[in-house]
């Protein structure tokens, strides 16, 4: 068993940093960090940056977003304390990193994705809660990360009574931002992966 846990594993999806290059986030639940891994030719080789690395450990499931300047924004599952989402930038495209340091949104020790719009904004799927999944949240920002004064909640259960997580987000060609996730409901048995689909004017719109 612990062979299986040596490795690194991968759960967010890639993103293109140019026509050809690909980076792609691991992380390891023994080192309790992550790191980004890069193809130029469509997976036959791979490389490495260098770790992203905290005396706090426990960040975790990178998720990229790159600026338009060409630094990236990686955001993180918070393992240990203080329970926020974690954050870092590279202006090396992904090769180092800056300081981790805690976002203001709340972390329960779940998994985080983010988008980059067409128009340039960027979408954040969490849960912000300090405890459970049973929040689901998409928060906008207008400004390449710097704030996310915008957010509409997917779900609201109570503590025990449903929860989603692992999120995957996209936008597809005509707009249309779509999440799916694992998700859960008391009064349904068993879980599923559920999707859902909306505009962005949807978060703006409010709760």
């Amino acid at each position: 068993k612990i062979h299986r846990r040596l490795g690194w594993m991968t759960r967010i999806h890639p993103i293109m940093t140019s026509e050809n290059r690909i980076m792609l986030g691991l992380y390891s639940d023994v080192w309790n960090t992550s790191l980004a891994a890069f193809t130029e030719d469509w997976g036959k080789t791979w490389t490495t940056g260098e770790p992203i690395l905290t005396p706090q450990l426990g960040n975790i499931q990178p998720a990229f977003a790159q600026r338009k300047n060409g630094d990236i924004v990686v955001y993180m599952r918070d393992n240990g304390m203080p329970k926020k989402i974690r954050q870092a930038t590279s202006t090396d495209k992904g090769i180092t990193w800056g300081e981790v340091t805690p976002m203001d949104i709340p972390n329960p020790g779940s998994s985080v994705d983010v988008v980059v719009l067409a128009n340039g904004h960027w979408v954040l799927l969490c849960n912000d809660t300090t405890e459970g999944r049973h929040i689901v949240t998409a928060y906008l920002s207008e400004d390449e990360g710097l704030t996310w004064p915008l957010s509409r909640q997917l779900e609201s259960f109570e503590p025990d009574a449903g929860s989603g997580s692992y999120f995957s987000v996209i936008q597809s060609k005509d707009g249309l931002i779509h999440v799916t996730y694992s998700y859960k409901n008391e009064k349904t048995p068993g879980s599923s992966i559920k999707h859902v689909a909306f505009e962005e004017a949807w978060i703006t719109g409010g709760n």
